[in-house]
């Protein structure tokens, strides 16, 4: 637990980049909300940048600590700390500014766009900003035998694993989306964007698009990666592209079942889209990607091993 408090301070370019933002936007005067402010940190960045009162709101215990640090740094009097789910809070008045960083890398949170919208709705005066105010969306095809291999492990028809097949496990595996970054992030193209939202319609929270790629180089593509960029405010953009380093929210990985073998120049056909199923609480993925030749299709719908009860016949009037 110390651990991930420490992280929570930890990268410094995304800290240093919200706190130049913060100060830029927020106004001596201004009242300030923070959804999910953690140990408090862009919410003293709005104390200091002269808000007259900032609420930040946070569920996890976390929070006391946060109103410790508050009342070490002399910020007791503007923030005011208000624990539990953003749904369920009732701020006094509403915001000339409102903060938030709880993202994933690609816009797959579940309820995300229920608590943002409901903020906006609740929290947010009319004419005040949003903090980021839209973000964007970016994939390319990457070269990647680690990550192959690494599933590979499942099918292996010559020396079963432990003298077992395990191989409907692997298509599971082959069909979810991953979060963990990769340390060789070949990428075989320039990366595309794929989507933009800016946060005030429900519509923005889902994808659906068709692309192509250029090839830049020869190989063999294993997945796809995927990640946001997102704009703070003018001239404050967050990149968590796999090119700058670490980041804290890493990139996404959708995987490709059967590596498809490319050559420099030729052209490769991406369709990818989302949708919000609110009966198991969760966002859908499918993506296809195809050459003159070859084609694959996953979808994080067969990832799920049992049926799942979209709806039973009480439920449809039969």
């Amino acid at each position: 637990m110390v651990s991930w408090y420490r992280d929570l301070l930890n990268e410094a370019p995304r800290i240093e980049l919200f706190q130049r933002a913060i100060h830029q936007v927020v106004k001596p005067g201004d009242i300030v909300v923070e959804l999910g402010t953690g140990l408090g940190t862009y919410a003293f960045f709005a104390a200091q940048a002269g808000a007259k009162k900032v609420y930040a709101i946070e569920q996890d215990h976390i929070i006391h600590l946060a109103q410790q640090i508050a009342q070490r740094n002399g910020l007791a009097g503007q923030v005011e700390f208000m624990k539990g789910h953003s749904l369920e809070i009732q701020l006094p008045e509403p915001a000339d500014v409102l903060i938030f960083e709880d993202f994933d890398p690609f816009l797959s949170r579940w309820e995300l766009d229920v608590i943002l919208l409901d903020a906006i709705q609740r929290h947010l005066k009319p004419s005040g900003i949003l903090m980021p105010r839209k973000l964007w969306l970016n994939i390319v095809p990457i070269e990647s035998e680690v990550f192959y291999n690494h599933f590979d492990l499942w099918r292996d028809t010559n020396s079963h694993l432990y003298g077992i097949d395990w191989s409907p496990m692997r298509s599971l595996l082959m069909n979810e989306i991953y979060y963990n970054p990769l340390e060789d992030k070949n990428l075989l193209a320039t990366p595309q964007k794929i989507h933009e939202c800016h946060f005030h319609d429900s519509k923005q929270y889902v994808v659906d698009q068709s692309i192509d790629f250029t090839l830049q180089k020869s190989g063999t593509v294993h997945c796809l990666m995927g990640w946001f960029c997102a704009e703070l405010a003018d001239g404050f953009i967050i990149d968590n592209s796999p090119t700058v380093g670490e980041t804290s929210w890493g990139q996404v990985l959708f995987p490709i079942g059967q590596p498809i073998g490319v050559s420099q120049g030729e052209v490769l056909h991406l369709r990818i889209f989302s949708s919000r199923d609110e009966r198991v609480k969760r966002f859908w993925w499918t993506w296809q990607l195809s050459t003159s030749d070859e084609i694959y299709e996953g979808a994080t719908f067969k990832s799920v091993p049992l049926a799942i009860p979209f709806y039973n016949k009480e439920e449809a009037g039969q």
